[in-house]
Formats: C-alpha cells, sequence, structure tokens
C-alpha cells in the first residue's frame, strides 16, 4: 500500500470509529495496545531498513551498494530509472545524490511527474537505468553482481507535464484506412519542444492497449513543427490502424527520438472494425 493512500483512508477511518470509542472504555483500551504494538513495529522494521543487517539480502533485491555503483558509473551525469520512483528514492537515499523516474509506458504517473524536476533534468545529460534489454540500451555485468542496462543520454527531455486532449476522434476506427483525430497540444514549460529537429525530435503516438497487449499508429501531421514556452495549438491529423479489429483503450503518447512513449491523456474506449 502506497503512504499517500494509506493518508487518504486513515482519517476518514479515524472519524469512523471516534464515536464508538468515546463511548467504551473497552475500545479505548484495545486501540491504545493496539497502537502501541503498530508503533513498535514500525519502528522495527524502520531499522531493518536502514542497518546493514546480514539477513537484508533476502529482503531486498537493491541493496546499497548497487546504488553507489550506479552513481559511480553514471560520473558527472545525472541518474534516472526507467518506471521506478522506488529505485530512484532509494538512489537518493543511499548516495545523497538525486534521481530522477522516467514514468512511460505501461508505468503510470508518479510523484517524479509532477515535481518541478524538468527545471534541472531537461536536456541534461543523464544516466538511464532501464530494467529490461532495449534496442538503445547497453548492457553489462555490475561489480555488485547485477546485470545493469543503461544509456548515456546526452540531451535528457523532460516531457511529463506537457498536456493533450483530446478534442474528436470517432469511436468505430477504420482498420488499414486514414482515421482522424484532432487533438490540443499545451506547452507549460520554458523550452521548446521540437517535432521535426533537434537531438530527440518528439512524435505523437496513437496507442491502442488491449488484455495482455498493445498496438499503436503514428499520428500524421506535416505541418506540426515547434510548440513554444506556454504555447497551445490545435491539430488534426491522421493514423491509419494495421492490427486486428477489436475492443481497445485509446491513449495518446509522446515519443521523445528513440526512447519510450510517454502517455499523456486519459482512456478512451474504441473499436477497430474492418
Amino acid at each position: 500500500m502506497e503512504p499517500h493512500w494509506i493518508t487518504f483512508t486513515i482519517i476518514p477511518l479515524i472519524l469512523a470509529i471516534h464515536q464508538f470509542s468515546i463511548q467504551s472504555e473497552k475500545i479505548q483500551k484495545t486501540i491504545k495496545k493496539t497502537g502501541i504494538v503498530s508503533i513498535g513495529v514500525i519502528l522495527i522494521a524502520r531499522l531493518v531498513i536502514i542497518l546493514p543487517l546480514p539477513f537484508q539480502a533476502d529482503l531486498f533485491k537493491y541493496k546499497s551498494d548497487y546504488f553507489m555503483e550506479i552513481d559511480s558509473l553514471a560520473g558527472p551525469a545525472k541518474v534516472a530509472y526507467v518506471n521506478s520512483y522506488p529505485k530512484a528514492a532509494m538512489h537518493t537515499f543511499y548516495t545523497g545524490s538525486p534521481a530522477f523516474s522516467f514514468n512511460c509506458i505501461p508505468y503510470g504517473k508518479k510523484q517524479y511527474d509532477y515535481w518541478n524536476y524538468e527545471d534541472t533534468y531537461n536536456d541534461q545529460e543523464v544516466f538511464l537505468v532501464g530494467n529490461w534489454p532495449s534496442s538503445w540500451f547497453e548492457s553489462t555485468e555490475m561489480k555488485s553482481g547485477y546485470h545493469l542496462y543503461y544509456k548515456t543520454v546526452a540531451h535528457f527531455p523532460v516531457l511529463s507535464k506537457t498536456e493533450v486532449k483530446v478534442i474528436h476522434v470517432d469511436n468505430v476506427i477504420r482498420k488499414g484506412e486514414e482515421n482522424i483525430i484532432t487533438l490540443q497540444l499545451h506547452n507549460p514549460n520554458d523550452f521548446d519542444l521540437n517535432f521535426k529537429d533537434g537531438p530527440l525530435p518528439v512524435s505523437i503516438n496513437i496507442y491502442f492497449r488491449f488484455h495482455g497487449g498493445r498496438y499503436y499508429a503514428p499520428f500524421e501531421n506535416n505541418s506540426l513543427d515547434i510548440l513554444k514556452p506556454h504555447e497551445t495549438i490545435t491539430v488534426t491529423g491522421s493514423f491509419k490502424p494495421e492490427f486486428p479489429a477489436g475492443d481497445y483503450r485509446l491513449i495518446v503518447t509522446l515519443k521523445p527520438g528513440y526512447m519510450y512513449n510517454i502517455v499523456l491523456t486519459p482512456v478512451m474506449n474504441v473499436t477497430v472494425v474492418d
């Protein structure tokens, strides 16, 4: 359970049991005993995490030596992890250096997408650590015994705050034909979004997700070039699905160069037909 959900649910829970507890001395004693035990368990768990105990290897897959070695391999570059806000947080905890979580398909948005990392990470040299093999990742065996997938990105893009809204698309989409979609794009950042030039030009994809997999079709629009800082534009383009007919959940993504697609719109239910 993530901490923000615990915080969200604990308040109404306290209010719900308040009336019962003030009317019953037995319930008050039970809550007091439970609270004392819970505090003790939390303190012990925290100490287990912090202290270098011998049995930690069985509890945690990644330990301090993993993050210290990555920090060393990164050199002067900043560190980011693909789809892993726990690793980013642990990296900062163990090394004292900042780290970022590059969240993309199939990961949802996390705190790293809402904090102002574009001020310190965008267009910077970043040592990006992946979770799986990729055509653009390098790989190596670490001294600490882990297998590492990584890529040093010279001009790292931070696009997670870019706003994309689907203005119009048909709910029934024709397979093998050009389908029209209208999008509204907003750049809230202090830097340009380049769709044609630059080290990692941004492309737009229309993703179709289903249980067990996903397909995508590129968004075609020859006029889209640069989205200036704080600019909002409406663009109409087309996409051509070349995959099986069926029911899908449609989302729009941005893809910086060779990197992974970033989810930017809510899910829409659509049907692809022959």
